[in-house]
């Protein structure tokens, strides 16, 4: 009883604590949470519809954040299990925007009552109208391989004929950012075709920029479903021309596009010409392919060997020298005319002097090369009589006319072209035949045979026994497609 004191202001029932200062009170709270642990609370998903909650990763996300990617913490996923932090999100500008755009896609549309609606959805549409049309000029103008410069001039003729394309995006950057656009979107389809394919081969090929770079071309062949596609893959320059720079390139093209799965599990076949650095047994391409995937079965291409074969036939014959003649001959005017504005006038008022149809002298090279021999023997056979008639004339000014006037009027170097063009007429229908898409190897056996057939009988009943040099290019050339 002794112990009881009276206490001014004290309230029964209640203790008198002592009262903290604020420094106190941080302290305390620091402390606290320190040794606190936070978790998801469940309720908090009825409070706020759009969050979510991850057990396996232990982190939360916003629906509507994600779905409008609007970059945020709860877009890559939040562990700060704060009510605090939940409602600072909610009232950002981010989330709200994120919010609307949500709200707009899932609300019902009520075209027949909402006109700001009709109009947003008008104004889209003619904007989206706008667009496919430059877009299509953009293609056309790749595919026809013609300069981006052109593209303003085609877009000022589409206004003149009446269509609406706008006041934007009217210059050749913006028609090099539709094709890159249009090339990601196809390079996609054809990554898509290789990933369903459940096996594929490749070829490869070099060829020439007009700034003299040499680039590699990639084409994919993929059979899905027993249908068979080549596709066009990539082109772009290696750091030098050997395999192993080249197999470099390969494998990063491939890696970038992400199937190097692909490339290593479903690789059956592989097709290049007869380069060294491609078909070479000990390190070419092919042997490089060979070492990572041992059962891949290596080709040469079919049009090259073709053609080498062709060569070889020449080469073996007693007829070279006059090959030789033709090819001098025919490249001869094509350079002559080509390069002399007087001499093509001059060959021009021949052809109407002696009422031919006009036929110009045309190149004997080219990435197909006997579909453009048989070309430029026809053209020359065509037009001969006006050729020949302006080479004599113009002889007496021109040393170069008067050589091809001399090959023109020989007996021998005649004959043997049209024997030439009997020949290549059979060889580039089956050079053509080769490069078709979708090709098998049965098929290319069975069209090699038949042409080869054919070249036999034509010798037996053209030549026979009585002329054995001309021939000879028949026999020689059988062989070789055989």
């Amino acid at each position: 009883m002794f112990q009881l004191m009276y206490t001014p202001g004290a309230i029964p029932g209640k203790a008198n604590k002592r009262h903290l200062s604020e420094e106190e009170k941080i302290s305390a709270k620091k402390k606290y949470e320190s040794k606190r642990t936070r978790s998801f609370q469940p309720s908090w998903e009825k409070s706020f519809p759009w969050l979510t909650y991850n057990s396996e990763s232990g982190k939360m996300f916003c629906t509507f954040c994600i779905k409008t990617s609007n970059e945020c913490v709860f877009t890559t996923g939040c562990s700060n299990f704060k009510v605090e932090t939940l409602n600072a999100h909610q009232e950002s500008r981010g989330h709200q925007k994120a919010a609307g755009e949500h709200h707009a896609k899932s609300a019902p549309t009520h075209s027949k009552t909402s006109e700001a609606a009709n109009c947003l959805l008008k104004l889209k549409q003619n904007e989206y109208q706008k667009l496919i049309i430059k877009f299509r000029t953009a293609h056309a103008l790749a595919k026809s391989h013609q300069s981006f410069n052109f593209y303003n001039t085609i877009c000022r003729l589409d206004k003149v004929k009446g269509l609406d394309v706008g006041k934007s995006y009217l210059n050749d950057k913006a028609a090099a950012s539709f094709t890159k656009a249009i090339a990601e979107v196809t390079r996609q389809k054809v990554l898509q075709k290789l990933r369903q394919s459940p096996f594929f081969s490749f070829t490869i090929d070099g060829a020439t920029d007009f700034t003299g770079e040499d680039l590699e071309n990639i084409y994919v062949r993929t059979c899905i479903q027993g249908q068979i596609q080549d596709t066009f893959l990539y082109i772009g320059s290696a750091e030098s021309a050997t395999s192993r720079d080249i197999h470099n390139l390969i494998l990063k093209v491939f890696e970038e596009y992400g199937i190097s799965d692909v490339f290593e599990k479903r690789l059956v076949g592989f097709c290049a010409d007869g380069a060294s650095n491609m078909q070479g047994l000990k390190s070419g391409l092919a042997a490089l392919i060979r070492e990572q995937q041992p059962y891949c079965i290596i080709t040469h291409c079919l049009a090259h060997r073709l053609e080498l074969a062709f060569k070889d036939a020449i080469k073996t014959s007693s007829t070279s020298k006059l090959y030789d003649k033709t090819l001098t001959l025919l490249i001869g005017l094509y350079y002559l005319y080509r390069r002399s504005p007087k001499m093509k006038k001059q060959l021009k008022n021949a052809f109407t002097t002696m009422e031919i149809k006009q036929v110009l002298p045309t190149r004997i090279g080219g990435t197909r090369w006997l579909p453009h021999m048989e070309r430029a023997i026809n053209a020359f056979l065509g037009g001969y009589r006006a050729i020949r008639a302006q080479l004599e004339t113009g002889s007496h000014n021109n040393p170069k006319a008067e050589g091809l006037a001399k090959l023109a009027s020989d007996g021998h170097v005649i004959i043997y072209i049209l024997l030439l063009k009997s020949v290549v007429r059979h060889l580039q229908k089956l050079s053509k035949y080769l490069q078709t898409t979708g090709l098998s190897l049965a098929d290319a056996y069975n069209r090699v045979a038949a042409t080869k057939t054919v070249l036999l009988n034509m010798m037996g009943r053209f030549w026979g026994q009585r002329s054995v040099h001309l021939s000879e290019l028949f026999l020689n050339t059988a062989t070789e497609c055989g």
